[in-house]
């Protein structure tokens, strides 16, 4: 058979490829095969522009001198797109400014991102500092 010079990328969030204003897919790329990445024998082309959280579906064709192939379904099936959610909001820390006893506690609070990434938030790190005990000294001058 013929070489294969180009490959077509298509990417959609609905599994019929149409969603787009045209009726087509909402993403095309046609990638010449000198153009691709090879990494360990595969093909790689970085789909950019892409909404987190939204799923889509991707498909491949095969191009060569006589015509386009059937296309092959990329897995899984869609895939989510995702990243690392945005900082939290609105980060305080209260501590209690008198009382009788040491104060030995403080509360934090903030609020969550803007964005999760695409992907719920399972939890939330919290650190701190603590400065070692410095004990009081007085010393007292006579002149």
């Amino acid at each position: 058979g013929r070489t294969v010079s180009h490959y077509r990328i298509e990417w959609d969030p609905v599994q019929t490829f149409n969603s787009a204003n045209t009726g087509g897919a909402l993403g095309v790329s046609t990638v010449a095969v000198e153009d691709l990445e090879l990494i360990n024998e595969e093909y790689h082309w970085d789909i950019t522009g892409l909404t987190a959280g939204v799923s889509y579906y991707v498909r491949v064709f095969a191009d060569n001198a006589e015509g386009r192939s059937e296309p092959t379904l990329a897995t899984p099936a869609p895939a989510l797109v995702s990243h690392a959610p945005l900082a939290p909001r609105a980060v305080a820390v209260t501590t209690a400014t008198t009382q009788s006893t040491p104060i030995t506690h403080m509360d934090v609070t903030w609020e969550p991102p803007v964005s999760n990434g695409g992907s719920a938030i399972t939890g939330y790190k919290v650190e701190w500092w603590r400065r070692a005990r410095q004990n009081e000294v007085q010393a007292v001058q006579v002149e």
